[in-house]
Order: structure tokens, then C-alpha cells, then sequence
């Protein structure tokens, strides 16, 4: 029998470091278990057929009332890294519009964070639904003029924030970061696997690159960008299309207009002004010149937005019930 020296050692094990291992097991358990209750995401697709093409839509749109659509997945690991450094305040940036703001704002008081919104722009004199909604779920409105707003993303900027709020978190504008893009991986579920092509809209681009993370070999996706000067992202397996924004950023023509009110009444599938509905625009279109094949399957995320149509609407006098004769915008 050979004899060895070695000793095992018996490690202590102190009560004050089960305690803190418990305390954080506990705590991560409840963070989960909270961000669980804000939002259990069970993919919904829904098959259509219009203009003689057969597509899928996965409906985003129907996984909230409040924080819609692509949202949800950009804000829950921000809400949760949040949560976990104990964190009291959230701090976000958007313009007077912005779904992202109004979405943030749900959101936040449904994980019982305190929430501050800096706004592009001056204060108006009366609030839109947008940003009445989002004060009406408890975020606080700091309106900034654009020169100030052009430094969002400025460390010294951002260092000079974290001073001022110092028990808050930072989200950028549009959940535009890595716990925005990591969210947008999950977007892409098992019941997606069967749709060789995948189509989103873009706006600051997270939903698209993290989606781009979780295909599958078999798959591609197809961006369109809602707005000018959007730089393209293309790989073997992504490409996006620049040229079906309509003129630009929450901007619109007549034929636009038309596309969505005959999808709508054919559909019976709302779409919002400044994303989604330029993206269905753009398929359709890819469709009819042949650029785009749905026999193989074809996949269109309704990435929500739909709260910023009553705004939308206001702002350029739009008519959401007219009739398609009916010129309007």
C-alpha cells in the first residue's frame, strides 16, 4: 500500500457566508420571479395571405398592452442588471415620441423603479399621449435642447448624470446596448426554426443584431431601415434595405397611407406609422419584383409601436378611418 503525505483539509464553513450565498440566491430568485411577472413571452404567429403571398407575422405587438412589441426584450436584462446592483431609478433618453420612452415608463412601474425620461426638445405647452402616458405611469420628464441631447452618449455627460442621480441606471436611447441586444436574441424561439427568412424593421438597430446572433444556419434576415443615413449591416446571412423610408424618420407619403389602411381592412392586423408599416410596405413590394421567396417560409416580426399612432396622428392631422379615396397627411 502506498502511503502519501497529503492531508485533506476540512474547510470551514462560517454561517455569515451561507447567509450572504442565501441572501443572494434570494434575491436573484426574486428579481427573476419579478421580471416573470412583468412579461412571459410565448411567441404568437399568425399566418395571412395577402395580395395572393403567404407569410407568417409573428405578433409581437400582443405580448403587452403597455410595453409592446420589441421593447419588452430590449428593457428586461437593462431592468434587471438594474435590479441587481440595487439600483432605485431608471435614466432614459427618447424624443417626444418615442415608444421606447412610454415603454420604459410601464415598465419600470411594474418593477417598482422610479423612472426619468430626458427629452429631445422643448416642453410643449400640452403634453401628447405619448409622453401624457408615460407621466401618467410615473416617469419624470426633463426636457433638453438638442445641442445637450446630441451628448447622450458622452461619458463625461453620462459620468455627470450618474452624479446627479447617483442610485440610478442608465439606459440608452432605444435600449441600444448590449443587454438590449442580448434580449433581442430571444425574440427567435424553436417555433421560428421553420422560417428560412426573417423580416424586421430597423431603427437604431438592437432588435436586428441581436436577432442576427440567434439564427439558425438555414436562415436569413432581412432589415428595413425607417429612417435616412442608416448604415447597413450586411453578412452572408443579414442584408437591409435603405431605400423604403419614406422620406426619412417618422415620415410618410401617400402611398405609404394607402398600404396600411388596405393591409389593415384586409388583415385585420394594425400597424404603426413609423416602423412596422413600412416594413410590411417593403416585403410586400420585395414580393411582387421577386426579391424575396415565401415558399420557403417567410417570417415578418410586428415589432409593436402602436401607442405612438395616436400621436402620430395628431401630428400630421391624419384620418386613421377615412376611406382609400380619401387623400390625407
Amino acid at each position: 500500500m502506498v502511503k502519501t503525505n497529503i492531508r485533506l483539509r476540512r474547510v470551514p464553513c462560517h454561517n455569515y457566508d451561507i447567509h450572504l450565498l442565501i441572501k443572494s440566491l434570494s434575491r436573484a430568485l426574486c428579481i427573476h420571479l419579478k421580471l416573470l411577472s412583468i412579461i412571459q413571452y410565448n411567441p404568437i404567429i399568425e399566418p395571412l395571405t395577402y395580395n395572393g403571398f403567404r407569410v407568417a407575422v409573428l405578433r409581437l405587438d400582443l405580448l403587452h398592452p403597455e410595453v409592446s412589441g420589441n421593447k419588452w426584450f430590449k428593457l428586461k436584462y437593462n431592468i434587471r442588471a438594474a435590479l441587481d446592483q440595487q439600483k432605485d431609478t431608471i435614466l432614459t433618453f427618447g424624443g417626444a415620441y418615442s415608444n421606447h420612452i412610454a415603454a420604459t415608463a410601464a415598465a419600470c412601474k411594474a418593477a417598482g423603479l422610479r423612472s426619468i425620461g430626458f427629452i429631445r426638445g422643448e416642453k410643449p405647452l400640452l403634453l401628447n399621449h405619448t409622453l401624457q402616458k408615460a407621466t401618467n405611469d410615473g416617469m419624470v420628464l426633463q426636457f433638453i435642447d438638442r445641442e445637450q441631447y446630441r451628448q447622450k452618449t458622452d461619458p463625461e455627460f453620462l459620468d455627470a448624470l450618474l452624479k446627479a442621480y447617483p442610485g440610478a441606471y442608465i439606459i440608452p436611447e432605444g435600449g441600444h446596448n448590449q443587454q438590449g441586444m442580448e434580449g433581442c436574441r430571444e425574440i427567435l424561439t424553436p417555433a421560428t426554426d421553420a422560417y428560412a427568412t426573417i423580416c424586421c424593421a430597423i431603427g437604431t438597430g438592437t432588435m436586428f443584431k441581436g436577432m442576427r446572433q440567434a439564427l439558425g444556419s438555414h436562415q436569413t434576415l432581412v432589415g428595413v431601415s425607417a429612417l435616412k443615413g442608416f448604415e447597413a449591416l450586411n453578412t452572408p446571412q443579414a442584408r437591409v434595405y435603405t431605400n423604403y423610408h419614406a422620406g426619412g424618420y417618422a415620415r410618410h407619403t401617400p402611398a405609404l397611407l394607402a398600404f396600411k389602411t388596405s393591409f389593415e381592412q384586409s388583415c385585420g392586423i394594425p400597424l404603426d406609422y413609423v416602423y412596422t408599416a413600412k416594413l410590411f410596405y417593403t416585403v410586400f413590394d420585395l414580393l411582387e419584383k421577386g426579391m424575396l421567396e415565401e415558399k420557403t417560409g417567410l417570417l415578418i416580426v410586428h415589432s409593436g409601436g402602436l401607442q405612438g399612432n395616436t400621436s402620430y396622428e395628431a401630428r400630421y392631422n391624419l384620418n386613421p378611418s377615412r376611406q382609400l379615396i380619401e387623400p390625407q397627411g
